[in-house]
């Protein structure tokens, strides 16, 4: 897919308030939640690390990592394992 910059710039906003909402609403309704965006952010963007170099959108090693230890972590604090 092919997008200018501004349109890039728009649907990166557009999921970052979706997952924002999402971590909110969580929240608020003492849901369970494995929140690896959060954590994954430096400032306002992702931090580099975490994303892949080749595509620039899914999850680098790194990223992947981070992800599975935050969903443990959430599974185990929730008690939601044996």
């Amino acid at each position: 897919m092919h997008f200018t910059a501004l349109e890039k710039i728009e649907k990166t906003n557009t999921i970052k308030l979706y997952l924002q909402n999402l971590i909110n609403f969580a929240k608020n309704n003492n849901l369970p939640l494995a929140d690896a965006f959060s954590s994954s952010l430096f400032g306002e963007n992702g931090a580099i690390e975490y994303i892949d170099s080749v595509d620039n959108l899914h999850p680098s090693n790194l990223g992947t990592e981070l992800f599975c230890d935050t969903l443990a972590k959430s599974l185990k604090d929730n008690g939601l394992t044996n």
